[in-house]
């Protein structure tokens, strides 16, 4: 059952609301609605689609789904699976610090200090919307089923060392919708090169927008929603030119609102 929420001027001025994206901000406004007054929802891609983008065709399950996993990494957001079917739901962080609830009722979802909770990595969302075993559980698992048939069980292979991150978080920001809007192609291929185009255009902007976060997100927005449009496929080519064409860019792309 969806429920009235109310959003404070607060929220557009937090700093780890700022850092997510478009798609996992307005998630996060809708969980409220979905949540009940303990801030208990259920946490499944496919549900979430349905109930929140039912109307957004090009947002898939898949794309809620990541949604997901920035507000579950952001810490804003706690995911687990609880109860006899082990079905995933989250525990909004903080919930009365965005809510006022008058009269609250009682939650008749499971909770995260359940015996039975699991905690959910922000890895683990399948494509069903079902959680997957914590990683940790399921080697246990496999180990003591080899030790019983006497069989030795190899090591886990080496995970792969995360994507290169700035120190800036705002660069990384800009750089990844860049990534996302125009493909890795559309970057200039040298390291280097991409990180001082984005300081140079989120430097541009934060001198009108008043702060780099804020530059960050106008220039964001304004990468994304160039994406497929003639005008972004026949002359934004690169950081270089969102760098040289900053402002430009975002007069032509500006935040809804």
């Amino acid at each position: 059952m969806s429920r009235k929420r109310i959003i404070s001027p607060e929220f557009w001025e937090d700093e780890t609301i700022g850092a997510l994206s478009l798609g996992a901000r307005l998630l996060f406004i809708g969980s409220w609605n979905l949540a009940d007054d303990e801030g208990l929802l259920r946490f499944n891609p496919a549900y979430l689609k349905s109930t929140l983008f039912m109307y957004d065709n090009p947002v898939t399950v898949d794309d809620v789904a990541r949604f997901m996993d920035e507000l579950v990494r952001s810490g804003i957001v706690a995911a687990f699976t609880a109860g006899q079917t082990q079905q995933t739901y989250a525990q909004i962080k903080n919930f009365l610090k965005w809510q006022r609830i008058d009269k609250p009722q009682k939650s008749k979802l499971p909770k995260l200090t359940d015996p039975d909770a699991r905690i959910v990595d922000s890895r683990n969302h399948s494509e069903n919307g079902s959680a997957n075993e914590p990683t940790n559980t399921s080697r246990l698992r496999e180990e003591k089923r080899s030790k019983e048939k006497g069989n030795e069980v190899p090591s886990p292979p080496e995970e792969k060392p995360p994507a290169k991150q700035y120190g800036n978080p705002e660069v990384n920001l800009l750089i990844a919708a860049l990534k996302d809007a125009m493909g890795l192609a559309a970057l200039d291929g040298t390291v280097d090169k991409n990180r001082f185009a984005a300081n140079g255009a989120i430097k541009k902007i934060a001198q009108t927008a008043g702060s780099r976060e804020r530059a960050a997100q106008l220039l964001e927005h304004a990468i994304r929603s160039a994406a497929g449009d003639k005008w972004h496929s026949t002359r934004m080519t690169g950081m270089k030119y969102v760098e040289d064409n900053a402002n430009k860019l975002v007069l032509q792309f500006p935040l809804p609102g």
